[in-house]
């Protein structure tokens, strides 16, 4: 990667990463960079070390490591295919569900869907949602009866009675009707 990098910006001898003056970065430069790059993250310069960086990078590498396989296993056994990816519900994709609220007022849902899978039987096209969670999050059949936990379900049924022909085309892929095959965290 650093290679093809090297490549990219005709690189042949000297410091790969300089500054825009041209001078090879050196760590205090580095570090200063650090900072003003947290400080528009709104992280606390107090938490920015490079120890915490390290940790943060090992983390985020093994994180996706995991992702990854566990993504594999799970498409090596299943019909579904991803389709779309981080889908925003607006109106150019996925219409907004809207819900009457009574007295002329109208809820709007929106939101962002990590990713959309199909599978294609036919006429049918079955659509999954896919919700990424970084931490331990369990679907809880007690708050799902009590009203709560509802997010994918929403996300599922607004994508399938979606009325942007466009979008439910690409859904469709030649199949007539969508229909909700279920949701899952991953």
């Amino acid at each position: 990667m650093l290679t093809e990098y090297a490549k990219t910006q005709k690189i042949t001898s000297g410091s790969v990463f300089v500054t825009k003056t041209g001078k090879p970065l050196d760590r205090s430069t580095i570090w200063k960079m650090m900072k003003a790059l947290c400080e528009s993250a709104r992280v606390s310069k107090n938490k920015v070390f490079p120890h915490n960086l390290r940790h943060l990078f090992a983390r985020l590498r093994n994180n996706i490591i995991v992702y990854i396989r566990e993504l594999a296993a799970e498409l090596a056994q299943s019909s579904f295919v991803p389709e779309l990816f981080e889908l925003k519900f607006s109106k150019d994709s996925a219409q907004p569900l809207k819900f009457d609220a009574g007295n002329g007022a109208t809820i709007t849902m929106s939101g962002v869907v990590d990713r959309v899978d199909v599978y294609r039987d036919g006429d049918c096209a079955y659509v999954r949602v896919v919700d990424y969670k970084t931490g331990d999050k369990k679907f809880n059949f007690d708050e799902f009866n009590n009203g709560l936990e509802l997010q994918l379900l929403i996300y599922l049924f607004t994508l399938c009675k979606s009325k942007n022909a466009a979008f439910r085309e690409k859904l469709l892929g030649g199949a007539s009707e969508l229909k909700p095959a279920g949701v899952l965290y991953f």
